[in-house]
């Protein structure tokens, strides 16, 4: 998939990915309540769906999935750690 309409930030208040383009997949970074940040990399599966990865390549879930995508194909939320992630403003 493109992976430049994924790009952005999604969360609620305490949990926060930050998502970017990494050329051949997703770098993303996690940020709960500024006291835990993990890193890792989500790797395409199918059209919205993606792997997550530690950065040692150690496979992590299969379950991260870009939903309801808006007028110009961003995605609205995104399903990662078994929670419905809102996009928001950076």
């Amino acid at each position: 998939p493109e992976l430049d309409r994924f790009v952005g930030h999604y969360g609620t208040s305490g949990f926060r990915l930050s998502v970017r383009n990494a050329g051949t997949h997703l770098s993303a970074e996690l940020d709960v309540g500024g006291m835990e940040r993990a890193r890792f990399e989500l790797r395409p599966i199918a059209n919205e769906r993606f792997a997550a990865y530690s950065p040692a390549g150690e496979h992590w879930e299969d379950g991260v999935t870009f939903m309801e995508a808006d007028e110009q194909g961003a995605p609205r939320y995104l399903f990662f750690a078994h929670r419905l992630n809102p996009r928001v403003r950076s």
